[in-house]
């Protein structure tokens, strides 16, 4: 993919002279459906920026997405710079998008803007019919449900600049597995009751054994541990800012929150509690929010240190 370099929109704030050869988004000038952006901001001793956010918008300025800057230093370098991870969500449709990054600094606010081409991808689809079991658990109201769906949004929703956990690709939750649902399966739940209701399906479904061991990807801290009703011993690992690995339906949870674990470390078993017709992990990646496909990063880093070194 090339490389475009978003400029400073001129004329719209102060201190222009001292941040105009700064002004720059570094990322790619396309994306695909249900993937990662990394983007990047130049930051030296003359910008003093303090940090900001980028939104992805279509024509008319609806949000699309958003994520926020931290700070990034890379192990072989000593410059650091400003860093966003963008999600791009699955059922966004192909065309050209709005990248906005609003920045702060000493001198006053920076607003950049660049285009970004969104390319489709092929989904799958699929319908899942529900006993009765199951569709209560998935369409009965009960206000536990939708506390505890609050209560998972909040930790989604995190943001901590700090949290510069992870490095290289990921690390393979299962040994062994079977592929039952892709990533950005397109899905119908048949109800028992004959009603039917549509979902997109956010990760992938991994089949194996109950009691088979789930591993963490790499380097994180554990955010959340605990049951819950629709998605059963659920295990979240926070990677990098606004970054998560969610796992769901596991028998047993291996950890706690606030545990620090490393790329292969235990984090609990295989599963079918919750909605789930068989044993099974679901693994489920959020980037600002959006959930995106795992997959690619199993042979890549999250962050597209190619970029880091082409803007150097």
């Amino acid at each position: 993919m090339g490389l475009t370099k978003g400029k400073l929109i001129p004329g719209l704030f102060w201190g222009l002279s001292l941040i105009l050869s700064a002004g720059e988004i570094i990322c790619s000038d396309y994306a695909g459906q249900g993937s990662g952006l990394t983007l990047f901001i130049a930051s030296g001793p003359e910008e003093r920026f303090t940090g900001g956010e980028v939104t992805l918008t279509r024509g008319n300025g609806t949000v699309l997405s958003r994520s926020h800057f931290f700070l990034y230093a890379d192990g072989e370098s000593s410059r650091e710079s400003w860093c966003s991870l963008l999600g791009i969500p699955s059922d966004l449709s192909g065309g050209t998008y709005t990248l906005t990054c609003r920045l702060s600094s000493e001198e006053g606010m920076v607003m950049l803007q660049k285009p970004l081409g969104v390319t489709e991808r092929e989904f799958p689809s699929e319908t899942l019919a529900l006993n009765t079991e199951l569709t209560d658990i998935r369409a009965a109201e009960d206000p536990r449900k939708t506390a505890q769906a609050e209560e998972l949004w909040s930790v989604l929703s995190g943001f901590d600049g700090q949290s510069q956990f992870l490095s290289g690709p990921f690390v393979p939750p299962l040994d062994s597995y079977r592929v039952t649902t892709d990533y950005g399966t397109r899905r119908v739940y048949r109800y028992s009751n004959g009603k039917e209701a549509a979902s997109l399906h956010n990760g992938w479904d991994w089949a194996a054994p109950t009691g088979a061991p789930v591993k963490a990807v790499g380097r994180a801290r554990v955010v959340m541990a605990r049951e819950r009703i629709v998605t059963g011993n659920t295990v979240i690992l926070e990677l990098l800012p606004g970054v998560f690995m969610v796992y769901y339906h596991l028998d047993e949870l291996k950890c706690r929150e606030g545990d620090l674990v490393e790329g292969g470390d235990l984090v609990g078993t295989v599963g079918m509690t919750g909605l789930a017709t068989g044993p099974h992990l679901h693994w489920e990646l959020r980037i600002s929010r959006v959930a995106v496909d795992p997959l690619p990063f199993l042979s890549s880093e999250l962050i597209d240190k190619t970029l880091y070194m082409a803007k150097m």
